[in-house]
């Protein structure tokens, strides 16, 4: 039982302030999922019509299935005809 070491996720970098900031795989992972998603959100929302476009409808049919898959989930609401 003495040779036991646990690693954590590794260290790309120190901020060095505030006692210094580890910047690890999970952190920048982190930012770069909430970069692309609202990169993706800032696209597909930029250009939001009335009479919406095909990309438009598939993106709103998306948006629609993830948020009834999420109350559905939670025992809050289940529409099986969206999907």
């Amino acid at each position: 039982m003495d040779n036991v070491s646990v690693n954590g996720a590794y260290i790309y970098f120190t901020i060095p302030i505030f006692g210094g900031i580890n910047i690890t795989q999970t952190t920048l992972s982190v930012f770069l999922v909430t970069l692309i998603l609202s990169l993706a959100g800032w696209f597909l929302g930029k250009n939001l019509k009335k009479r919406p476009g095909k990309l438009q409808v598939l993106t709103e049919k998306g948006v629609m299935i993830l948020i009834c898959k999420a109350l559905c989930n939670i025992k809050v609401l289940c529409i099986h005809s969206v999907i």
